[in-house]
């Protein structure tokens, strides 16, 4: 109707008789009109309550709950050494075709034996290794009507790509893992209390395992999450060859190499030193006042597994290895010491020169320091220059905020 005039109405606001047939055939239309719009506002506010029906059932089955509160995002979890947890209303969509769209729907807390959901069917799992989580295709054929039931399940998997036997078009990866390097027991842990006592080389370490909503900005091979500093941290020293750097198990270790060289190799892999608080933190747990097994660099010079001159583990709580004893670790920031004139102080000068003297502070002590090491441990008389065999790197990395 809007706010045109009925013509009929008019002769009333002009002050003439008005013509009844008129008027009451332009009632009759408004009677028409009204009892249309009642209709069409019924099944209005009938679309808007089946719509608001669906989105609540929506909002209670989607994960995560997005309020960036640490962990209250993480659908998966580890609560054993060999098994993984699907968190109740987790709801993954896996599309293999685009008239086939998939879901795999977890209404309670889901637990699963790692080794049953196995692409390779393996009993055991490879220490020190990175596996990864699956939602795969899964089609079930009915024994009586020969009908096909499109349906989904978990796997699991060394492969970073697709699990075995699967492709990427029928599979979607939602997590992952690395597994625990060495076993923790009560004689070699380095606490007496230490939360990884226990596990075996091959579990699942919690703080290790990481989902699509609950990751590192890194790629997360290889990290461990650190829910008193919200950051994601590296579970071994830098190590692997220039321009691949990596946390991984028995890598060569990254040494001989400048602070600043180092930091922007890391900055590209979206990870950084950490501070010196963060690494008094991060290092707090792990073996104090020893350094590596021999009291020398180790030979071969890789990372992870390494125990300490007293037989103990050099691992922290939460499965970070060689924090404290093996060697000097760069943390975060450069501070001046006075000095006049430039000097090359990183590679050929060829991004700058350092005018003065700057001074770089490193943490958690290294080989030939014994009763010195340990996680508040700290080098501070190093120049912008220093690159030598007991110095290195270990990163963090921010949380990936979805």
């Amino acid at each position: 109707m809007g706010g045109s005039i009925i013509s009929a109405l008019i002769q009333f606001n002009e002050g003439t008789l008005a013509n009844p047939a008129e008027i009451n055939q332009n009632f009759e239309t408004l009677r028409q009109a009204v009892n249309a719009n009642i209709t069409e506002n019924t099944n209005i506010n009938s679309e808007i309550s089946n719509i608001n029906s669906n989105i609540e059932t929506i909002s209670e089955q989607v994960m995560p709950d997005l309020n960036f509160t640490k962990t209250d995002s993480l659908f998966i979890t580890s609560g054993d050494k060999n098994s993984i947890t699907l968190k109740a209303g987790t709801v993954i969509r896996l599309d293999v075709a685009e008239d086939d769209v998939r879901y795999l729907e977890v209404k309670e807390d889901t637990d699963y034996n790692i080794y049953n959901i196995m692409d390779t069917g393996a009993g055991s799992l490879t220490a020190g290794q990175d596996y990864y989580l699956y939602v795969v295709k899964k089609d079930i054929a009915n024994d009586e009507t020969s009908e096909i039931v499109k349906t989904v399940e978990l796997k699991a998997s060394l492969n970073s790509t697709y699990p075995d036997g699967y492709t990427a078009s029928n599979s979607r990866k939602i997590g992952g893992f690395p597994t625990n390097c060495l076993g923790i027991t009560s004689a070699n842990a380095p606490q007496t209390d230490h939360a990884l006592i226990g596990y075996n080389a091959g579990d699942i370490v919690p703080e290790t395992v990481w989902c699509l909503s609950h990751r590192p900005i890194a790629t997360p091979e290889g990290m461990s999450y650190d829910d008193r500093l919200d950051l994601w941290v590296d579970c071994y020293n830098t190590g692997g060859s220039d321009g691949d750097l990596t946390s991984s198990f028995g890598a060569t270790r990254t040494c001989n190499i400048t602070y600043q060289a180092l930091a922007e190799r890391l900055g590209k892999a979206k990870k950084r030193f950490p501070t010196v608080d963060e690494f008094q933190i991060l290092a707090d747990g792990a073996n104090q006042k020893t350094a590596i097994y021999g009291s020398a660099q180790p030979s071969p010079d890789t990372t992870g597994g390494h125990l300490d001159t007293a037989g103990k583990a050099m691992v922290t709580p939460k499965g970070v290895w060689e924090t404290n004893g093996l060697q000097w670790q760069f943390v975060r920031g450069v501070s001046g010491d006075g000095g006049s004139g430039f000097a090359t102080t990183d590679g050929s000068g060829a991004k700058g020169q350092t005018y003065g003297t700057a001074r770089i502070v490193s943490a958690g002590g290294f080989w030939a320091d014994s009763s010195s090491c340990g996680s508040r441990a700290l080098h501070a008389a190093d120049a912008l220059s220093i690159a030598n065999a007991g110095r290195g790197g270990r990163a963090v990395s921010q949380p990936l905020r979805v």
